[in-house]
């Protein structure tokens, strides 16, 4: 039995979870956005990184004029599954470049890069110099009106553009977002 709960696991009378003092009262879900007390939500993904970083280079969405919520997820991954993955991807890439010499085309500059990416990541992981993971990054647009959240997510949508960042609207998806965003 945990404190301030009876022995059914519901709260003693008098005695509001913290979850039910911030919830929300209501959520309306549309396709496109979330109408959650007064205010229209749309939720973001990035699923498009640049390859490489500088720190601070978040530093213009952090500062964005908007107000915005940012919910960044990292999950480690397991270096001897890493492994595996860059090894496979390393012989498809081979054996993509022997393909493409017999046809006689020329040699893909994205796939040149990849396999050189490749070859660094293998050394690095295997010997414990670098560590991969997983990064989730999901950003909540906030608006009055459906047009003021519209012009809102176009405006951080060029920003995310300038950054290298892929995103894209969780469409059907934003109550999930949202609720993966929140302290409860």
């Amino acid at each position: 039995k945990k404190p301030f709960e009876d022995g059914n696991g519901f709260p003693l009378a008098g005695w509001t979870q913290l979850a039910d003092l911030l919830a929300p009262s209501a959520i309306e879900e549309r396709p496109t956005h979330l109408f959650v007390e007064g205010e229209y939500v749309r939720s973001l993904a990035v699923v498009g990184y640049p390859r490489e970083v500088m720190m601070g280079f978040l530093a213009p969405l952090l500062i964005h004029d908007d107000q915005i919520d940012i919910s960044i997820h990292v999950h480690m991954q397991d270096p001897a599954v890493m492994l595996r993955r860059y090894r496979r991807r390393k012989a498809e890439l081979r054996a993509s470049k022997r393909l493409a010499t017999k046809q006689g085309w020329v040699d893909n500059p994205d796939e040149q890069v990849a396999a050189g990416d490749i070859e660094r990541l293998l050394l690095q992981v295997a010997s414990r110099q670098e560590m991969l993971c997983e990064v989730g990054l999901y950003i909540q647009v906030r608006g009055k009106t459906v047009t003021d959240l519209n012009e809102r997510t176009n405006r951080l949508l060029a920003l995310l553009n300038n950054l290298l960042l892929v995103a894209y609207p969780t469409t059907f998806e934003h109550l999930t977002a949202y609720q993966s965003m929140q302290p409860w």
